[in-house]
């Protein structure tokens, strides 16, 4: 265990002195915030509009039905 372990250290770092100077370059990082802006992006907006539209919707309604059986004048709600 302690052989593999010492040998994945090794390549890690081996992989880190071969590739930082792709690691470090400005334009590696501006890819990685390219791809990971539409990535966040992409799925934050599908996130947004389909789980934000069903919770409000399903909350929305229970809050609106408790309040029209619980109130003795449910039309103040809207005026």
């Amino acid at each position: 265990m302690f052989i593999f372990q010492s040998t994945l250290i090794n390549f890690v770092f081996l992989f880190l002195s071969s590739y930082s100077f792709i690691l470090l370059s400005p334009f590696f990082f501006f890819i990685c915030f390219f791809y990971l802006s539409i990535f966040l992006s992409f799925y934050l907006s599908i996130f947004l509009s389909f789980y934000l539209s069903i919770f409000l919707s399903f909350y929305l309604s229970i809050f609106l039905s408790f309040y029209l059986s619980m109130s003795p004048f449910p039309f103040l709600l809207f005026t």
